[in-house]
């Protein structure tokens, strides 16, 4: 990718309208890792971070050097949620070489899925799905014995919240 990339993303279903823009440089050959906060973003318009409907990485991809993005973490603005903090409340933790142990607390009551996914977004896994589970410790085994070494995203989702977590196969 050329030095002048950015990442839009936007609310309205299009681009340059209600939308929040980074730019990216010090991408290297290989995966990237981008952190976006909100407070260092370009705005256009009002975007609505709970109803992101548009997305883009902006620019055109120029010579030999191959870039791919595997995850892009998203922080700041009205992503905070009261009273729910997704950096304390998972842990994920490898007790043996073919699966991962996925342990959370929940504060109430709540409809927990447990999804993985490959890297292209696509459901592989369905551990649980709109469980009803009571406030307290969960914990919950995802096997990984099936699937080929590389990245995958557990995608956790309580009532109307996403926390996706990244799954390394070795």
């Amino acid at each position: 990718m050329s030095e002048a990339n950015q990442v839009e993303i936007g609310s309205s279903g299009k681009p340059d309208a209600n939308e929040y823009n980074w730019s990216l440089d010090g991408l290297k050959n290989g995966w990237n890792f981008i952190r976006l906060n909100t407070s260092d973003a370009g705005k256009i318009g009002n975007p609505d971070l709970s109803a992101i409907n548009w997305f883009r990485l902006y620019r055109f991809k120029t010579g030999s050097v191959t870039n791919r993005v595997d995850a892009i973490e998203l922080l700041g603005g009205t992503l905070s949620i009261d009273d729910f903090d997704a950096s304390t409340l998972f842990s994920i933790y490898y007790p043996a070489h073919n699966k991962v142990n996925l342990a959370f607390t929940l504060k109430q009551p709540s409809t927990v899925s447990v999804n993985l996914m490959n890297v292209m977004g696509q459901t592989i896994l369905q551990n649980i799905h709109k469980q009803r589970l009571n406030a307290g410790k969960h914990s919950f085994k995802i096997p990984l014995e099936m699937l080929s070494s590389g990245v995958y995203i557990a995608k956790i989702k309580i009532n109307d919240h996403v926390i996706t977590k990244r799954i390394f196969k070795n």
